[in-house]
């Protein structure tokens, strides 16, 4: 079982960081916001060509979008979890809302109407 914790994150950034000098590792994580800076330094290679046609095919285009840049794929989501809405029980019933909203203006006016 593989644990992902804040040190290992920092070692696989600090190993990316390394690729000039040929001890890059083969295969790293990074996070969905540290992508771009990565892509733009060279320091991740242009999958677009080999794993791009899996992404297209089996990811969602919200999903896509945080490892699509530039037109190119530069990665493969790893981690794409669901959103939850926690409410307090005794404000709900003031909505008379029974499932999700389908726009954000909706949900931004329900949300608006019970709390």
């Amino acid at each position: 079982m593989l644990r992902r914790t804040t040190a290992a994150l920092a070692a696989s950034v600090t190993a990316l960081q390394r690729r000039e000098g040929g001890t890059a590792p083969d295969v790293a994580v990074v996070e969905y916001p540290h992508l771009p800076e990565f892509a733009a330094q060279g320091k991740v290679e242009d999958l677009s060509g080999t794993l791009g046609p899996l992404v297209r095919d089996r990811f969602p285009e919200a999903t896509r979008q945080l490892v699509d840049l530039g037109g190119r794929t530069w990665a493969v989501p790893r981690d794409a979890a669901p959103l939850m809405l926690m409410y307090r029980k005794e404000r709900a019933p003031r909505t008379t809302s029974t499932r999700g909203s389908s726009s954000w203006a909706t949900s931004s006016a329900t949300s608006s109407a019970c709390c």
